[in-house]
């Protein structure tokens, strides 16, 4: 058997919306960050079964990605703005955006973006490589009144004229 969950992840609360394959009833949860044993209950209760959480990419969830990984559950990471277009409304709510992930989940059209495993992460901090390559947008363009520092590609070896 296996279980869906699809989850709109948020700082103190995630909204769920999960199913089995072995009824295929959707059901509903919202659970608190601030009761982290409930949060364990409600994932370790899938023990043994084959768990694929989604949600979409967020700066947030790292304890939560821990968790999940530590109860063996599969974690797939969405695009957010790929999700949103699936969106038959415009108008969102924690819930609707729940039942979107584990609709996209199970109908196999979820837009996942790649993730490193926790051991083939960086335990150190990697030299910083960003700036290679790059210029700042304002040195590109200053007419255009922006400061951002965004950094943009630039094309090695081709001039101006070329691109």
């Amino acid at each position: 058997m296996t279980v869906y969950i699809g989850v709109d992840f948020h700082a103190r609360q995630q909204t769920i919306s999960y199913l089995t394959t072995e009824d295929g009833e959707i059901q509903r949860r919202q659970l608190d960050h601030g009761q982290p044993d409930e949060v364990r209950q409600f994932y370790g209760q899938f023990a043994g079964q084959r768990v694929v959480v989604a949600f979409e990419s967020s700066g947030r969830g790292a304890w939560f990605e821990e968790l999940l990984e530590e109860l063996g559950c599969e974690i797939w990471i969405g695009h957010a703005t790929a999700i949103r277009l699936f969106a038959r409304r415009r108008q969102k709510n924690d819930r609707r955006d729940a039942d979107l992930i584990l609709e996209l989940l199970v109908r196999g059209d979820f837009p996942r973006i790649h993730r490193y495993e926790s051991g083939s992460r960086l335990t150190e901090p990697a030299e910083d490589k960003t700036r290679a390559g790059t210029i700042a947008a304002d040195t590109v363009a200053p007419d255009l009144g922006r400061t951002t520092g965004r950094a943009v590609p630039t094309f090695a070896g081709v001039e101006d004229e070329d691109r």
